[in-house]
């Protein structure tokens, strides 16, 4: 848990005599919430014992046959921005899904919690690694072709290619239309030095932009239709010594995003080049 003032993502668990449990339920969840709120209704057993060995804030109701009471009650007493609840005999392990991991990388990305972002991007890797290896996607596809992506531009920031190599192929075997993922295999011959290799993948994302024939089921920012693509294509032109085609394609770039400074730094800098 985190040293906050003011805690962005609490737990709540309503509990009563779940010292077979609790303990289970609390590791879980611990290394993603920044706090952890457990209201009892009556234990008899170390179920509060355990609470505290977590650092939980502990509140009090008496059982009235009202859960929704009961919960509300465990709501006023979290001060977070957001607020997870949980039955204390389930473990955050058992029932993530992508989806879930992508929310909670999401919110830690929005406060800059660089632990809780490795925290997640580790889990969802674990997840997928068995599928990426078989070829077999998960059954349940949501959320899958956002996190290869997202693992994938990690890994290539970290210069590890051949795990960015396997999260490209498993991810446009899967979802041959999703624009990033076809950027980043664009971005990766190119870095390999496969320059005419790559020119297709940044063409294709330049195709599925004008078409809209593109992957639609999970959101992603629209520059990798149209700006980022262009861009990339005219640095590889630039990059074969094809002038004329390098400025094309970043103008092409600047006609998406005028103010789209990299773009405009390699025409200038191309154009300084053949104009001396």
């Amino acid at each position: 848990m985190t040293n906050q003032t003011s805690p962005f993502l609490s737990f709540c668990a309503i509990v009563k005599n779940e010292e077979e449990n609790l303990d289970r339920c609390l590791v879980s969840v611990a290394p993603y919430v920044d706090e952890i709120v457990v209201v009892d209704t009556g234990s008899q057993d170390n179920t509060l014992d355990i609470a505290q060995k977590y650092g939980a804030k502990i509140g009090y109701f008496p059982w009235c046959n009202d859960f929704s009471a009961a919960r509300n009650y465990a709501i006023s007493q979290a001060s977070g921005q957001w607020i997870f609840m949980l039955d204390a005999d389930y473990e955050l392990v058992s029932i993530f899904s992508l989806m879930l991991l992508l929310t909670l990388e999401g919110m830690s990305q929005a406060i800059k919690q660089t632990e809780k972002i490795k925290i997640c991007r580790e889990k969802a890797l674990e997840y997928l690694t068995p599928y990426l290896l078989s070829g077999e996607p998960p059954e349940d596809f949501r959320a899958v072709i956002t996190w290869i992506f997202l693992l994938g531009t990690q890994s290539f920031e970290e210069q590890d290619y051949e795990t960015t190599m396997l999260l490209c192929q498993r991810g446009l075997e899967w979802s041959a239309e999703y624009p990033p993922l076809i950027y980043l295999t664009g971005e990766l011959l190119t870095v390999l030095g496969f320059y005419l290799g790559a020119i297709p993948y940044y063409q294709k994302c330049l195709y599925l932009g004008k078409t809209k024939t593109y992957n639609k089921k999970e959101p992603f920012d629209l520059g990798y239709t149209n700006t980022y693509p262009a861009y990339r294509l005219g640095c590889t032109f630039a990059e074969l010594k094809d002038w004329d085609q390098a400025q094309s394609a970043l103008k092409l770039a600047l006609s998406f995003s005028p103010d789209y400074a990299p773009a405009q730094e390699a025409l200038i800098k191309i154009e300084e080049l053949i104009n001396p």
